[in-house]
């Protein structure tokens, strides 16, 4: 779009050009996401600049947009991480700032337009993307660019939205094209529009009203124009090759691409892997069980996750979320697999339907550690399988490979004989203490993955060790009687044998266990596991015959 809503007709574009006194207007759309890094792939693009956004983890065929990166001449990125996916491919990398650093409007989705004011300062040398794009815009020598406050764009925009409307637009927020410095500082939220002349005060001093509630629309006959849009089944086929679909999406406690919620111990308390959900009857037919490492590939790509399996999801279908990335995982990346079959208006990505194919990954071993330090990139790339979340204290891997067992935990864990416990098994167990303090634990198994209470062993890394602590880290489980079990309500940080303990007390409802253990009172996005646990629980009991609780 042009700015303040408007598109590239040639009305919209005669009216911006004058608007702006810019002679030089671009005359057509640019384009779209997808057909944008083919460009940056093929070399029609030899300088793309990337702002707030993650492109080698979110978009389809993930694997050639980051290719395209590579061999583009020039990268900007402007983030707030250095070390995402796609700012590891920068040229220049620009620190800008975040939400709660951030000093302007923001406009929500029934179009509400509010003040957002800073709590934060900007670290460093970060700056508000306008900034860095008004500096740039002055060193090529373009005008128009002096802002020096949010205040003075806020009023051209608003000058834009309602030059020439007339109620044409349905953008118009014109009753602010001079407003004050000090109104707004302390503007109060309104929803638009808000024209110069005749607004319907709100309690905000907007529109607040439905809009269209008149029945008249922005068209030139006012009527709505409604679209007929037959149904087309997706592009991608499935196959004898590609036999299963491959829906991707969302988890409970993730956000986009985790630069952010990747740093959060207690998000990844719940679900630390990049994993895979696949239905019973389909997990039988592939000859897999649940925990199995498994290899997923497509025509474009492929990903090692770990199988969840569940009836949540119907045969022949499967789903892994879209949020794990190169710098979390050996191959999480989900969107490498999605092609680049897309709406022609919106751009939109088929990322709801992919064919694919399924196999175990074949390991001679398994491992999964806690430790106080990040473990080293060069040893984690041995493997034919790594993950890696934070955790309180430090981080938490998963991960698997070929060849001898105990080179993997020499690797991971230093081998010094006086601050360091040895443990063979059947399983190969090592800690590594400094002090009263937890350095490293690493539970390595044979054939499969390793049987370990992982909430407990994350835990460690904050506490003092005692000697009956460092046997059970040995043994990868808590004392008899202690433990909280794996994470259910990542909020509260409250485990499944705690939940299971007051749902056999008698806490039958969300609320009851709510009551007694804080589960799902703060999100509430855990509520529909809380009450899956619930029903498997009282199953369980009513199935056996004295109905003695579940152990």
């Amino acid at each position: 779009q042009l700015a303040a809503h408007m598109d590239h007709t040639p009305g919209d574009l005669d009216r911006v050009q004058r608007f702006w006194r810019a002679p030089n207007m671009t005359k057509s759309t640019g384009l779209k996401a997808i057909d944008m890094f083919d460009a940056v792939h093929d070399g029609r693009i030899k300088a793309i600049w990337i702002m707030a956004t993650n492109p080698v983890v979110s978009m389809p065929q993930a694997d050639k947009v980051k290719a395209a990166l590579e061999a583009c001449p020039l990268v900007v990125v402007s983030d707030i991480v250095a070390n995402s996916d796609t700012a590891k491919l920068a040229n220049v990398l620009l620190p800008a700032t975040g939400w709660g650093e951030k000093d302007g409007t923001v406009t929500n989705s029934e179009r509400r337009i509010s003040r957002q004011r800073p709590f934060l300062p900007a670290p460093g040398k970060a700056q508000h993307d306008w900034q860095a794009l008004s500096a740039v815009a002055r060193a090529m020598g373009f005008v128009g660019f002096d802002f020096v406050l949010p205040t003075e764009i806020y009023r051209e925009h608003a000058a834009l939205s309602g030059f020439e409307n007339r109620n044409t637009r349905d953008f118009d927020i014109s009753a602010h094209a001079d407003l004050a410095a000090d109104r707004y500082e302390t503007l109060r939220p309104f929803q638009w529009p808000l024209p110069k002349a005749r607004p319907r005060p709100g309690k905000g001093g907007g529109t607040d009203h439905r809009f269209f509630e008149d029945g008249r629309f922005y068209t030139p006959d006012r009527k709505a124009k409604f679209v007929p849009t037959p149904f087309r089944p997706a592009a991608a086929k499935t196959d004898a090759d590609y036999p299963l679909i491959l829906n991707t999406g969302r988890a409970r406690d993730h956000w986009h691409t985790m630069t952010r919620t990747g740093k959060a111990a207690r998000l990844s308390s719940h679900m630390a892997e990049p994993y895979l959900e696949m239905h019973p009857e389909t997990a039988a037919t592939h000859s897999l069980s649940d925990a199995n490492l498994v290899r997923l590939r497509s025509r474009d790509g492929e990903a090692v996750l770990r199988l969840v399996v569940t009836d949540r999801i119907r045969p022949g279908e499967v789903f892994a979320p879209m949020h794990w990335t190169g710098r979390f995982s050996s191959e999480g990346r989900i969107d490498a697999l999605v092609g680049r079959a897309h709406d022609p208006i919106s751009g939109q990505q088929e990322s709801k339907y992919t064919p694919v194919n399924v196999e175990r990954l074949p390991a001679d071993w398994f491992g999964f550690g806690v430790f106080a330090h990040e473990p080293d990139l060069s040893v984690l790339q041995q493997f034919a399988y790594w993950c890696l979340a934070r955790a309180d204290g430090g981080w938490r891997l998963e991960c698997a490979g070929s060849g001898g067992v105990q080179s993997a935990i020499e690797a991971l864990v230093d081998q010094d004989p006086d601050s360091h416990l040895r443990l063979s098994d059947g399983s190969e167990r090592a800690a590594k203490f400094a002090g009263d303090r937890l350095e490293a634990a690493l539970i390595v198994s044979k054939d499969r993955p390793v049987e370990a209470d992982r909430t407990f062993l994350s835990q460690q890394l904050v506490r003092v060790i005692d000697d009956r602590l460092r046997v059970q880290l040995l043994a990868g489980r808590p004392p008899l009687g202690e433990g909280a079990g794996p994470i259910i309500c990542a909020c509260e940080g409250v485990g499944r044998t705690v939940l299971i303990d007051a749902i056999q007390n008698g806490a039958d409802t969300v609320a009851e266990l709510g009551a007694c253990t804080r589960a799902g009172t703060n999100c509430g996005s855990c509520k529909p596991e809380l009450r899956s646990l619930i029903g498997t629980v009282e199953d369980a009991t009513a199935q056996r015959p004295n109905k003695e609780p579940v152990k």
